[in-house]
């Protein structure tokens, strides 16, 4: 796919572009004609429009093998969607076992998506938090997981791969542990680098939760996601759930209830949705490409072996292009990230992502705490030529001196590099 501009992308980790030009033509189509609020009303538009939904979310059911499309919550990304789980299973705690401070076992490689709301929680007294740490190579070893849960252990989530340095983690291996070893104890995983991208089976992973964004691997608008919630999370016949509901206010659906209903999906859905990002979102992966997953490992296997050959490069992360997504992390001897970034901007074009990434742990991890690295990110329309271009710009700036490349258009000091 050819892009509008002659901007060399590489920052798919922070969100995928291009988009497949059937998302805008959706859109267009879709605010033309259907864009009325869905389950509000019997005319056709409202009916249209619910259909939308109710499509996208079937083929999201099929997509990570939910049990039914109905066990699919739309939610505005990843972040909302772990919000609604990590304080969801929390209150529910509360309700149900007040007397008994609940426990949840993380990682020190989660996105500030799972971090922050986890602080949060343990700083207010509400939660006891465990962390578990990461090899060289960035992999969560699944019997420590395990082994750091606790009988008040009511929650683990670990990420499915890490925005930093691209590993793959074992979730299938952890999440069978869990369900033998711990069956009281739910699952969640946060999947917003890898899914539309990487294979995955919520049952067969054993996962109870996991949440999605739409604007990454799914090629989506941004404001659009997901969270998948399991029958071991969720049943409507328990009185209080293991997940409550945080959100409550109109569904279109027993609009006399005092409170929300308790049927799928709507209990967690209160209020409008982003239905024009969610119809774009439905038109992104009825054309995402095949294999995007192989092609990025492709040219992330290119771009390592010619890093490897040049100085002053240090590259983080799984050493094997097939343990990873298409996220490098490297820093260079003599630069900070955020010169490096702004030096492939103002100088080569080339759009790419310095500083922490949102995930601080992940850098202190591989010690590269507070300085964070610079990261490139091929995604599924990245060309060859493209990756040519970018080992062409390090090249020359690795074997420039600071002074001898200079930076043209953007500083350094700039948000983007934070």
């Amino acid at each position: 796919m050819s892009a509008t501009t002659d901007v060399i992308y590489f920052d798919n980790a922070a969100t995928t572009w291009p988009k497949p030009p059937e998302v805008t033509e959706a859109i267009s189509r879709f605010l033309t004609s259907e864009a009325a609020n869905p389950g509000r009303g019997g005319h056709k538009m409202a009916k249209a429009c619910s259909g939308v939904l109710a499509t996208l979310r079937r083929r999201l059911a099929e997509m990570l093998n939910a049990e039914a499309p109905e066990r699919i919550i739309l939610t505005f990304n990843s972040t909302d969607a772990m919000n609604t789980a990590i304080r969801g299973v929390i209150e529910s705690h509360e309700l149900l076992r007040p007397e008994i401070t609940p426990h949840i076992v993380s990682t020190v490689i989660e996105h500030n998506a799972v971090r922050r709301p986890l602080n949060h929680l343990e700083r207010e007294g509400r939660i006891d938090l465990t962390l578990v740490g990461c090899d060289d190579e960035g992999f969560v070893d699944p019997q420590e997981v395990l082994d750091a849960t606790t009988d008040r252990t009511v929650l683990v989530t670990v990420v499915h791969a890490s925005n930093v340095i691209g590993a793959i983690q074992p979730i299938g291996e952890i999440g069978a542990l869990l369900r033998a070893n711990r069956p009281n104890c739910l699952f969640l995983t946060d999947a917003a680098q890898t899914a539309g991208a990487a294979p995955i089976d919520v049952q067969a992973m054993c996962v109870d939760m996991l949440s999605f964004t739409g604007h990454k691997c799914l090629l989506g608008p941004t404001g659009t996601g997901g969270l998948y919630i399991g029958p071991r999370a969720y049943e409507e016949k328990d009185p209080i759930p293991r997940v409550v509901s945080l959100r409550q206010g109109g569904t279109g659906a027993d609009s006399n209830s005092p409170v929300n209903p308790r049927e799928l999906p709507i209990y967690f859905e209160a209020g409008t949705p982003n239905t024009v990002g969610l119809c774009g979102l439905l038109a992104a992966i009825e054309n995402i490409p095949e294999n995007v997953l192989e092609r990025e490992q492709e040219h992330v296997g290119r771009i390592m072996n010619a890093l490897r050959e040049m100085p002053g490069v240090t590259i983080f992360g799984p050493k094997d292009p097939s343990r990873r997504t298409g996220a490098i992390s490297m820093t260079i001897a003599g630069y900070a990230p955020g010169e490096i970034a702004a030096i492939l901007d103002g100088s080569f074009n080339i759009a790419s992502r310095a500083g922490l990434h949102c995930a601080p742990g992940a850098h202190e991890a591989i010690g590269t705490h507070p300085e964070g690295t610079i990261r490139v990110s091929p995604g599924p329309y990245t060309t060859d030529a493209e990756v040519d271009a970018l080992i062409e710009a390090m090249r020359q700036i690795t074997s420039a001196t600071p002074t001898d490349v200079g930076v043209k258009t953007t500083d350094a000091s700039s948000p983007h590099c934070v």
